[in-house]
């Protein structure tokens, strides 16, 4: 069973997600302690609050800088919703009205910046935010990521935000609203991101939790492995 880190900043209700990882199979821990976060099998970063407040409490709690070296260094890492978007270069999400439209420097793990999701599509038509609702989910051609294992094109996933992600060559899957938008990005098969919230999706969510588990899952084991091969394996 591996042990999963849930960082806590001191903003979220992590309740139902952690009571989903673990009936997803994982030992979970909730933790704002850097050093419990980064030992770890595994690292969810969860969020619903604005991007500027929520990276100013990881900053005050001194969690960037060991995040990204987790993230460097391999570790098994899940951002969803607004935790996805904090590992890009900078984000605009913000409650707090003296920020206006200025962008916020993220963790920059990601070269992009995230950005509101637009009230009005390229018909004219309008559209209600935040975008609260199933909606459903397609791979893109490109995507290779564990994550979305057992999802088939089409199923539908709880959203509820008012900014995306930048599109790229890291999309694995799209949804769409007001515009198309990612609904799922990966990096070099460690760092994986969903815009859905997971714990509020049924058993299509689960699934996608219980691959995640299974990722950290191996990555333990291969660590296991090298300590004991050596420095050779």
């Amino acid at each position: 069973m591996p042990l999963i880190a849930l960082v806590d900043y001191g903003l979220e209700d992590l309740s139902l997600i952690e009571t989903a990882l673990n009936e997803a199979g994982a030992e979970v821990f909730p933790s704002s302690d850097p050093d419990a976060i980064v030992g770890a099998d595994g690292i969810v970063l969860y969020g619903k609050a604005g991007f500027a407040e929520a990276i100013e409490a990881i900053r005050e709690k001194d969690l960037e800088q060991h995040l990204k070296a987790a993230i460097v260094a391999n570790k098994p890492f899940l951002g969803i919703n607004v935790g996805m978007h904090l590992l890009y270069g900078t984000g605009r999400e913000s409650t707090a009205s003296q920020l206006g439209e200025r962008f916020v420097k993220g963790i920059n793990f990601i070269v992009g910046s995230c950005r509101d999701l637009p009230d009005v599509d390229e018909y004219g038509f309008d559209f209600e935010l935040p975008h609260k609702g199933m909606a459903p989910l397609y791979r893109d051609k490109r995507c290779k990521t564990k994550l979305l294992d057992n999802i088939e094109d089409g199923q539908e996933f709880y959203y509820e935000h008012s900014f995306i992600a930048p599109t790229g060559p890291l999309v694995q899957a799209w949804s769409s609203y007001s515009m198309l938008f990612p609904a799922a990005v990966s990096f070099h098969d460690h760092y994986m991101g969903v815009q859905f919230l997971p714990e509020q999706s049924g058993e299509a969510g689960m699934t996608v939790l219980r691959n995640f588990v299974m990722i950290c899952a191996s990555a333990d084991e291969v660590e296991d492995l090298k300590f004991q091969l050596g420095p050779a394996f």
